[in-house]
């Protein structure tokens, strides 16, 4: 499953959601999420997948962002640390004007983890 935010000065984003339930054997095995995030390219509507971010959302990580989905509560905040990469993920929903209008996806990079 893909989003896509496009925007007229070419900073836009997209993110996709792959499910990975077996191994690299075949065998099944406790699933994960692949969440892919790709910067927008020029001005147009392509995103730069060959250079795309990944992160494996696991069992707790899906569990942190399903309540907010299903209640629209308050933002889950994830860090994922890969080698020496570490990076925030924050999933919130979006409000405007008092409205309800969504939810907003961030990842950052840290300089330390947390």
């Amino acid at each position: 499953m893909t989003f896509y935010h496009k925007r007229d000065d070419g900073k836009g984003g997209a993110v996709s959601f792959d499910l990975q339930r077996y191994n690299a054997k075949g065998d099944y095995q406790d699933g994960c999420i692949w969440m892919g995030i790709a910067k927008q390219k020029g001005n147009d509507n392509k995103f730069d997948w060959d250079n795309q971010q990944r992160i494996k959302l696991g069992f707790q990580d899906i569990m942190m962002l399903l309540p907010r989905l299903e209640t629209r509560t308050s933002r889950a905040k994830l860090y994922h640390k890969f080698n020496e990469n570490t990076k925030s993920i924050i999933f919130n929903k979006h409000m405007k004007d008092g409205k309800y209008h969504g939810y907003y996806l961030n990842i950052n990079k840290e300089t330390a983890f947390h």
